[in-house]
């Protein structure tokens, strides 16, 4: 979904702490530890193991037993 106007992605309240943009991508961190992303994922970006585009938040996916991250201090987005 393509939007020229800003819509909201995470209610108020929802515990994003920190929120990271990048090349057709971005990320939320929230303080629970756990990161969501959403956009263009065809190299990976979301982090869903899965390499598709996301129009709605995904959960981060931990690559080493792919449950859901979780512990995250920190979020870095950038452009592949």
């Amino acid at each position: 979904v393509t939007s020229f106007e800003p819509v909201t992605t995470f209610p108020e309240g929802s515990g994003v702490i920190k929120v990271g943009v990048g090349d057709e991508h971005a990320c939320a961190l929230f303080s629970a530890g756990n990161i969501m992303c959403w956009g263009q994922g065809g190299q990976g970006q979301i982090g869903d193991g899965t390499g598709a585009n996301r129009s709605t938040p995904r959960a981060v996916r931990n690559p080493a037993n792919t449950a859901d991250l979780s512990g995250a201090t920190d979020l870095s987005v950038g452009q592949l």
